[in-house]
């Protein structure tokens, strides 16, 4: 930790009892880290963030989430070429995709950056779902055949508490707006979750304030489960970088320019035939079951044809 870390967190740290919530400032952008729980060295407390974009003469901090404050350590020896500390930050030097893997243990805290190795780099057999009480349930459907909204406290004191239109994302994984400030909270702003059409809720992993990029996870009953928190009374451009259905699904809060030329990339592997001109999808209940009708072809929710 920082040096900053005081005796009292310390003794619960060495008692096994530490848990924190940390990440990474890239420029302006802060990432949050979800807990490895299969972490090469057991002895490290373990956050990742994976899957980054970091271009040239970006500037990279460790960032704890609780006290807004970053720092830097030593880099693992094992980490990729294209990075120097520099004080208390980072400096790379060759553009690309990375994964971060920030290792705390007092006083040995050490930062490990790699190359991206795609949804599963963190080890173990399904860090990220499964029963993993950290949140989702490591299903793979897309959510391309679901509908997404905003809920929680848009204006009030958690007044919006179902899916409405407008507040749902759109086809292209997108979402505008305004929102209301909660007037019960000190700061000026709503806090918001993501829901589905079947009432499933999407959570952050603890608290993060305000952060311009997020994950949030399938609340399926995972503790520590939190809110996301939006200015209010100002015009919003949200996108969706991933989303899985009763999995996770990763916001950014964006420009206008890049909200209006964003589309969603759903992946290769829905089971649906790409064509130049996406023909619209709708759902219905066939034998009591989900299906999604294109055209002439039927699918099911996971978008496997019939």
């Amino acid at each position: 930790m920082k040096k900053i870390f005081t005796f009292f967190a310390a003794t619960l740290f060495a008692a096994g009892m530490f848990a924190g919530n940390f990440g990474m400032k890239i420029d302006d952008t802060i990432y949050q880290g979800t807990v490895n729980p299969t972490p090469s060295d057991p002895s490290f407390q373990e956050f990742m963030v994976l899957g980054v974009s970091v271009s040239v003469n970006a500037t990279l901090q460790l960032w704890d989430l609780d006290n807004n404050v970053g720092w830097a350590v030593p880099l693992d020896p094992a980490s990729v070429a294209g990075f120097a500390q520099a004080g208390n930050h980072y400096v790379c030097s060759v553009a690309g995709c990375y994964d971060f893997y920030i290792k705390i243990k007092n006083n040995a805290d050490q930062l490990y950056i790699g190359a991206c190795q795609g949804d599963n780099p963190g080890g173990g057999d399904n860090p990220g779902g499964g029963d993993n009480p950290g949140g989702g349930s490591g299903l793979e459907e897309s959510g391309q055949y679901h509908d997404f909204a905003l809920m929680g406290s848009i204006g009030g004191d958690w007044n919006v508490t179902e899916q409405k239109p407008e507040y749902t994302f759109d086809e292209r994984g997108r979402w505008t707006g305004t929102l209301g400030a909660n007037p019960l909270a000190s700061a000026h702003a709503a806090y918001v979750v993501l829901t589905d059409e079947e009432g499933n809720q999407y959570k952050t992993k603890g608290w993060l304030g305000e952060v311009t990029r997020v994950t949030l996870y399938w609340a399926n009953g995972f503790e520590d489960s939190n809110v996301w928190m939006l200015p209010a009374d100002q015009t919003l451009y949200i996108i969706m970088r991933k989303c899985t259905f009763k999995g996770s699904i990763e916001l950014e809060c964006v420009d206008q320019a890049t909200y209006e030329a964003y589309t969603i990339d759903w992946g290769e592997n829905q089971g649906v035939e790409k064509t130049v001109v996406s023909e619209k999808a709708h759902k219905t209940i066939i034998d009591g079951q989900l299906r999604i009708i294109r055209g002439d072809k039927v699918f099911d929710a996971t978008g496997r044809q019939l």
